[in-house]
């Protein structure tokens, strides 16, 4: 069987989510553009309540701004995740430039589990519950670290077979050069 020295792998948000994203931005960036042009260019008051043509402006660069924003922290966040038989380590970018490493000494378990997103941990991204911290782009599996101390971290994966092959590996001694 052959020895393989390093799991690694690399997440990015799904692509429907990021479809989703850039279809709300494009029906805002419409409605707005359309608010812009009736009360800037036709002069009619936009809506039954309308702003200042200064609000109205300042109000559609921020929207703008944010939802230009959110495409792009969707299309450059990723997990990326690398297991050594030494360590394992971990990083979220952009939120996380350093690597959180963790020694196989720290760990108590670790295993491949199957989880509810939104009723584990409230959805994907990074976060908090009272099940632990969680560092989740997609999908519903990931390697859950119990440590010695502190709370259960969840990395998700979209390689689960490979991962389980590769814990079971360590577990035999079969991943280091040693």
């Amino acid at each position: 069987m052959p020895k393989i020295n390093t799991f690694t792998e690399v997440q990015r948000f799904g692509k429907n989510l990021l479809i989703v994203v850039v279809f709300f931005t494009i029906a805002l960036a419409l409605i707005l553009a359309s608010g812009l042009y009736v009360q800037l260019v036709q002069g009619k008051p936009f809506g039954n309540n309308p702003m200042s043509n200064t609000g109205l402006i300042i109000t559609a660069i921020a929207v703008s701004l944010v939802a230009a924003l959110s495409v792009l922290l969707l299309t450059i966040t990723r997990l990326e995740t690398t297991i050594t038989p030494q360590t394992i380590s971990f990083r979220f970018r952009p939120f996380m430039l350093k690597w959180n490493t963790l020694t196989w000494d720290e760990i108590k378990e670790a295993e491949v589990v199957s989880f509810n997103p939104i009723g584990d941990y409230g959805g994907w991204g990074i976060s908090r519950s009272r099940k632990g911290r969680a560092y989740t782009t997609k999908g519903n599996m990931g390697l859950l670290l119990t440590p010695n101390q502190g709370k259960p971290i969840l990395l998700g994966t979209q390689k689960p077979d490979e991962l389980k092959q590769y814990l079971s590996m360590i577990k035999k001694g079969q991943g280091s050069d040693n």
